[in-house]
Order: C-alpha cells, then structure tokens, then sequence
C-alpha cells in the first residue's frame, strides 16, 4: 500500500524585505531586522516609514567600517545617508561628537508626519539635534518639552526637529506634526503622550524635512554629541500607537540598549 503523501509548507525564517537590506547594507543582525520589519508590517507601517538603523551590526559598520553609507530600511522608499565628518560606527550606534559631524540623507516629507530616534546624549547644550533638516536657519519655537528638561521636539518656523539633551541613559523620542490644529505631540519612550500648540502656525511649504542625522541646519547648526541607534520618519503615524512602536524596537534591533 503506498505511502500517504505529506506536503511540506516551508516558511522562509527571514522576512524578504529585511532579507533584501541585509545584502544591500551588509548587516550581520539578520533576525533582529526580520523580526522588526515583520512587526512594522503588522502595525500597518511598512508602507509609510523609512529608517535608519545604526548600530553597526544592523547596517554596514559591521562589515564595512570605512564605507560612508548608511543605508535605509523601509517601503517608504530608498534613501541612502552619508557620513560626513566622520561620525563613528558603534555597537549601540553612530557615535556623533557634537562639533561638526553628521548624517545627511536623500529623504524629504512635509506634514503631517511622526519622526522617531533612539539616541544617548553625552552632551548638555540646551539644543542639540538629533534628526532635523539642512538648509534652514533656525528661530526660537521650543514645544512639546518633556517631563520638565530641556529634552523634546523642537519646531523652528521653517524646519522641524528632534533635540536631546541633558538626560541619563538611551531613549526613544517620537513626535509628530499635524497640520490640523497646527499642533506637535510626542512621546519618550513609550510614556505619555504631550501636546503642544505651534503657535507660530505651520505651514507645508516651510515644513519640510531634508533629513539630517546629527544636526539640524546650516544656519548656526546645533550638533548632537552621543549616540543614535536609529532615526526614522512616519507619514501619518497615530501618536497614540507610539507605543507600539516603542515596544516593539526594544524587543528586536534595541535589545541590549538598556532602553526604559
């Protein structure tokens, strides 16, 4: 009597768009990648953000420590970063030394939109911006601080940005502008939820992210001094999931930060 047949159902162990970055990029990090990329598309976001991640190991570093590019991951698109002056491959990340060194990338988006960053400042200038834009001068907005200190999303007239300073430890900061009600809200590491109004008012053509990774402008630019584990951008992300998002970094290409 012949043997029953068995079909076999082999699921591939890496997800094939975090499989296509790790040949691209050389990242050695393989599972963690996969499991963040199958995580980002089970929130819904794969198709609207695009990241950088920076530990060394979960992009070029670990393979290729003198090369300039810093590569992106996303379906948002394709937008590959530059070192310039030399910032540092790490373990934990992109060591900045808060002087002259930055990330400059090929990405842009105007509102609304969420920008994310892991980051470990070493520095303790009220300003020192962790993800912004190049090419615009700064003015003086400062909404939506956090928990009292100097650490928080920073909205200028014609840019917007993330800054960090003054605190302990690795963190993760997402904020988002929304043009409805011309209003900031950000979170720091999956806490609270804090809304700000931009009282200057936003408008589109002058919010517009040219996205720099370590600096915020080339009109008296405000280095940041410490470490970026990734920096990302959202096209329409709820504030309130942020948490999700937090969680989910933590538990696959943030294992080992320490993270709150």
């Amino acid at each position: 009597m012949p043997s029953p047949a068995v079909n076999l159902i082999l699921r591939n162990p890496f997800d094939k768009e975090a499989a296509e970055f790790c040949s691209r990029s050389g990242a050695t990090d393989r599972r963690a990648i996969s499991d963040f990329v199958r995580g980002i598309k089970a929130l819904g976001l794969w198709n609207s953000m695009v990241c950088w991640p920076m530990r060394s190991a979960q992009n070029a570093g670990g393979v290729s420590p003198t090369d300039t590019t810093v590569h992106s991951l996303g379906g948002l698109g394709t937008y590959p970063g530059t070192r310039v002056n030399g910032p540092v491959w790490g373990a934990d990340g992109i060591v900045f030394d808060g002087t002259n060194d930055y990330i400059q990338t090929t990405q842009s988006e105007t509102l609304s939109h969420t920008l994310f960053a892991v980051f470990a400042p070493t520095g303790s200038g009220a300003v020192e911006c962790v993800f912004g834009s190049l090419g615009y001068a700064q003015s003086t907005q400062q909404v939506a601080t956090l928990s009292g200190t100097n650490e928080g999303a920073v909205s200028y007239a014609s840019q917007n940005a993330l800054h960090g300073s003054m605190l302990a430890g690795q963190h993760m900061l997402v904020c988002q502008w929304d043009t409805v009600g011309d209003t900031v809200k950000s979170s720091r590491s999956g806490g609270a939820v804090v809304s700000s109004a931009w009282t200057g008012g936003i408008t589109d053509n002058k919010q517009t992210i040219g996205a720099a990774i370590g600096t915020n402008g080339d009109s008296g630019p405000n280095y940041f001094a410490g470490t970026v584990a990734m920096a990302g951008v959202i096209k329409g992300l709820n504030i309130g999931s942020s948490g999700n998002l937090y969680a989910l970094y933590k538990a696959t290409l943030g294992q080992g930060l320490s993270l709150p």
